[in-house]
């Protein structure tokens, strides 16, 4: 069989195609245009010199394992992550019972951003809330997370959405809502900062996860409310 030397139509193909095998209680899986992201001469070199395009890879490596865990590992993660919060920095300083949810969980989110990036916070967080609404887990990710249509800014769309919260403050206030019912099961006898250790390493992971869940409840009602006076007040602005 012989082929013809000569122009070959220029081709467009996803360099990386996912699923999210988590939605369907199954695994997920992640496909990779070459081996060369990988295993490659140029890699080597790359994390020779260091700088963004290093940082990026990086991030990239974290974020596909991140993305083939099994759902147990992350929710271990910010298990970890939201106690070990509550005794170092910021939290330490800026979790104080009087600050409200979302200025928390803005602490909070920058945190686990550091730690993991901002692409696991936000599938984390809808992963998390379909614990409590599957249904709404899924008008999340259609909303949010689907790809943009071209030459489009990215969702939520309809674009504008004026009713739409922000992503970073959908996040900030579930995430607060999780540090503050944390943090008052740890403190609630006012036994300070060893007595609250002492709860924490006794702690079972069934019942941390009850605290956290019941948080998540808490800020999702802060949300709707605050949602609801926001479009209220646009309302009566527009007459």
């Amino acid at each position: 069989m012989q082929h013809e030397k000569g122009d070959s139509p220029a081709k467009r193909f996803a360099m990386i195609n996912v699923y999210d095998g988590h939605r369907a209680n199954v695994g997920r899986v992640a496909t990779d245009s070459t081996w060369h992201h990988w295993m490659n001469i140029n890699i080597t070199q790359i994390e020779a010199v260091g700088g963004a395009n290093w940082e990026k890879i990086k991030r990239y490596y974290l974020n596909l394992a991140v993305w083939l865990a099994p759902p147990e590992i992350p929710r271990h993660c910010f298990f970890f992550h939201t106690l070990e919060s509550l005794y170092s920095y910021p939290g330490i300083e800026e979790f104080h019972p009087k600050v409200n949810l979302l200025d928390a969980g803005l602490v909070f989110r920058k945190r686990l951003i550091g730690l993991y990036g901002p692409c696991w916070v936000t599938q984390f967080v809808f992963d998390w809330l379909g614990l409590l609404d599957l249904k709404l887990r899924e008008r999340l990710i259609e909303r949010y997370l689907l790809l943009p249509t071209p030459n489009r800014p990215i969702p939520p769309r309809p674009d504008p959405c004026l009713s739409c919260p922000p992503p970073e403050m959908f996040e900030a206030v579930i995430l607060g809502g999780a540090i503050r019912a944390t943090s008052a099961a740890l403190f609630a006898n006012g036994g300070g900062l060893e007595a609250g250790l002492k709860l924490m390493l006794e702690m079972k992971p069934e019942r941390l996860e009850k605290y956290l869940l019941e948080g998540t409840a808490e800020g999702l009602k802060q949300l709707q409310a605050l949602s609801a006076k926001s479009c209220e007040e646009t309302k009566q602005l527009f007459g």
